[in-house]
């Protein structure tokens, strides 16, 4: 069970105009522009994209460390009963993560009991995967305790644009899971779907009927599977990106507009995995009542595709 997320969000931000300047110099403007005004005034529109949180000299330790040291001042538990960190790795290696961060991050912190372990693979998508292994492994007696923690980081101002989807922020969450069924979110199921064909694919190229195809697949299987009714669904939560795509594949299944968690697309800019966390944390502030349940669908650019089903106990 999920029992505390948490965030961390730089101070600093980079405007759209700033990122395409630099985006432009490189000559990376996305395909789908002829100009960088062009794709400016489209975020700005579509989105209403201004600027995107800038970690700029912050290091990813940094903002981990900050997360860290916030859940344990709170006395949730004590440092030697953490079993397992997780650590979700940086799948295209733009922010020169630090050599052995997680073995630091347990030795920094006197996680004197825990194993670590680094997953990676799924991009955008990777948090929602982890948190249905690690709800796997909690079921199973093997750990009593984990966290979880995942960041995004871009070096490079120019490699900030994903197409016409999203332009990245920098930020880091903490999810601390563990064995107790009271006061949290339950992970009721998950089903997922991975199309290997998209393993080369190029965020800048227009995928949209192939990515459409697999989003309604999986949504359409976990419906069909779990016997859902979407609108016993209280939220459903999505990247904080351009949800054109996401959101007609969702409606067209019986999902309504007034479902989509929107409240976060943008006022950071896209954190990658770290969207997740954002968003399920911002939802729980809600202080929603018992049994309230969340749809999230996440989704990653070589073809992974997950949907979490989520109760508040």
């Amino acid at each position: 069970m999920i029992k505390y997320l948490d965030y961390y969000i730089p101070k600093e931000r980079i405007s759209i105009e700033e990122i395409f300047t630099k985006v432009a110099e490189s000559k990376k403007i996305p395909k789908a522009f002829t100009t960088a005004n062009e794709a400016i005034n489209f975020f700005k529109t579509s989105i209403n994209l201004t600027e995107v949180a800038y970690a700029d000299t912050m290091k990813e330790e940094t903002m981990f460390d900050i997360l860290l040291n916030n859940f344990f001042e709170k006395k949730i538990i004590d440092k030697q009963k953490i079993d397992l960190l997780i650590l979700i790795n940086d799948d295209l290696g733009r922010n020169q993560r630090m050599k052995n961060l997680g073995h630091y991050l347990i030795h920094k912190h006197e996680l004197d009991n825990a194993e670590f372990l680094s997953i990676s693979g799924n991009q955008c998508a990777n948090t929602e995967f982890v948190v249905s292994y690690a709800e796997g492994l909690l079921q199973s007696g093997m750990v009593k305790n984990l966290i979880i923690l995942a960041a995004n980081k871009i070096i490079d101002i120019g490699e900030r644009t994903v197409g016409t989807y999203a332009i990245h922020g920098d930020g880091a969450g903490i999810i601390y899971m563990n064995t107790d069924e009271k006061e949290g979110f339950t992970i009721v199921a998950k089903h997922s779907y991975t199309n290997g064909l998209l393993y080369n694919a190029d965020q800048d190229t227009n995928n949209s009927l192939l990515l459409c195809k697999n989003y309604l697949k999986c949504i359409s299987e976990c419906i069909a599977i779990h016997q859902l009714v979407p609108e016993d669904y209280m939220y459903v939560n999505i990247q904080n990106a351009n949800p054109i795509l996401v959101t007609q594949c969702l409606s067209s299944l019986g999902f309504k507009e007034s479902q989509f968690f929107k409240e976060n697309i943008y006022k950071y800019g896209h954190l990658d995995c770290v969207d997740f966390i954002i968003n399920l944390k911002t939802i729980a502030e809600k202080m929603l009542p018992q049994a309230s349940k969340i749809f999230s669908f996440g989704t990653g650019s070589s073809g992974s595709n997950i949907c979490l089903l989520l109760e508040v106990k």
